[in-house]
């Protein structure tokens, strides 16, 4: 009798796994929250330099947006190339120089030729689209556009880190206490983003946050595999899935009700609270775990109350005969290396294969994702649609393939 006989007794996909896949799935969705939240609270608009910043137009009779479109047509220089002061055709890093011309004389068109200046007062931004970022609030354009980018790469670098660390960690001191930590980190790092003072602290806790994210994922994916029996545990990574292609569509409601980046973060940290509640009092650890730390006691009692839940009745005796024996607490344990996979060719080439096929994949895939603003397309909109896409992933991809590749064939064969 081994670990998977006594999960299968007690009952290896009952009501008891199933409430339980449902609360580790729905931190996979808080994961994605923050993952791309850089897309609405980074997004890229028209800017330019600022002119006569303590002008409000007043006396002209003009609202702000008008009072603004006036200092731009008549402070900053068109591009190369263009004849017509249309959208888009504007410098967004220089201006004419304006010093000690008055504003009202300028409307009325009593300007010479003046010469073209680096911004020196600060920008205007387009908040059409995007009505407040890191971008207008670190002034983070022209010269120092690039820094965007790197909060981006900071927090996979992030990610990596969290891989490594976590996974280390839940095979120390457990899946749950490793989880329940993440947790309680990842909302502190998430509150006090809201109120970064500047880009560099704003990039440290946005690798501080991908670090506990990439705990926190690794955690719920373990712990809900290891309640399952292994026939479950592909609709199990599946089912998870979803809660990943919801987050999509959840993100970008939010960002839509919610446009200030900071009150965005705030509320997308706040679901930290009662996952932190519900998991400490309604997800156990992994038996699984804690029978290879020989904690048979503890053990016992999870799956004592997984068959209590799931209905189905054990006996003192099975218990007693699977401990006793020690099929659980002298379990022989796999110790795997990567000297001995090196040593394998066939491995070898699997992981080779593997790891450039997973890298080009994520270049795409996130590379796509996270220059939405870019793209010249509607974010909100795309989000929507991406997570419907994702979807049909999250049940395989066998027959979803074949079916697109047959309604491709039934619209090209007849042209």
């Amino acid at each position: 009798m081994d670990f998977e006989k006594v999960l299968k007794e007690v009952g290896h996909f009952g009501r008891y796994q199933k409430v339980r896949l449902v609360l580790l799935s729905a931190p996979i969705l808080i994961s994605v929250l923050h993952l791309y939240i850089q897309v609405f609270a980074a997004g890229k608009s028209d800017h330019w330099c600022r002119s006569w910043k303590n002008e409000d137009c007043r006396d002209l009779n003009l609202t702000q947006k008008e009072c603004e479109d006036i200092k731009k047509h008549i402070s900053i220089p068109t591009k190369e190339g263009t004849s017509n002061q249309t959208e888009n055709e504007f410098e967004q890093c220089v201006k004419y120089n304006v010093t000690g011309l008055d504003f009202k004389t300028a409307t009325e068109g009593k300007v010479t030729p003046m010469d073209k200046i680096p911004c020196d007062d600060g920008w205007v931004h387009d908040r059409s689209v995007f009505p407040s970022t890191i971008i207008i609030d670190f002034e983070l354009v022209c010269g120092r556009s690039y820094i965007p980018n790197i909060v981006q790469s900071v927090y996979f670098a992030g990610y990596l880190v969290g891989s490594s660390a976590f996974g280390v960690a839940a095979d120390m001191f457990g899946r749950r206490n490793t989880l329940l930590f993440c947790y309680m980190t990842g909302g502190l790092f998430g509150i006090v983003t809201a109120f970064s003072s500047n880009v560099w602290m704003y990039l440290v806790l946005r690798f501080c946050i991908a670090t506990v994210l990439k705990g926190t994922g690794l955690c719920c994916f373990v712990l809900a595999t290891e309640l399952v029996a292994p026939s479950k545990r592909v609709f199990v990574g599946n089912f998870m899935w979803l809660f990943f292609a919801a987050g999509y569509t959840v993100l970008a409601g939010s960002a839509k009700l919610i446009p200030d980046w900071r009150i965005l973060q705030l509320v997308l940290t706040l679901p930290y609270i009662p996952l932190l509640i519900i998991t400490y009092f309604f997800v156990p650890e992994s038996p699984r775990w804690l029978t290879n730390q020989k904690r048979s006691e503890d053990a016992e009692k999870v799956l004592r109350k997984m068959a209590k839940v799931n209905k189905r009745i054990i006996s003192d005796d099975f218990m007693e005969r699977a401990f006793n024996r020690n099929e659980f607490n002298h379990s022989r344990k796999l110790k795997g290396t990567l000297k001995e996979v090196v040593r394998s060719r066939v491995f070898l080439i699997l992981l080779i294969n593997m790891c450039f096929n997973w890298a080009v994949q994520s270049l795409v895939f996130y590379g796509l994702s996270l220059s939405t603003s870019s793209l010249g397309i509607d974010p909100y909109i795309f989000f929507i649609v991406s997570g419907a896409i994702e979807i049909p992933g999250s049940e395989g991809r066998e027959q979803h393939l074949a079916l697109c590749c047959s309604a491709e064939y039934a619209v090209v064969s007849p042209l």
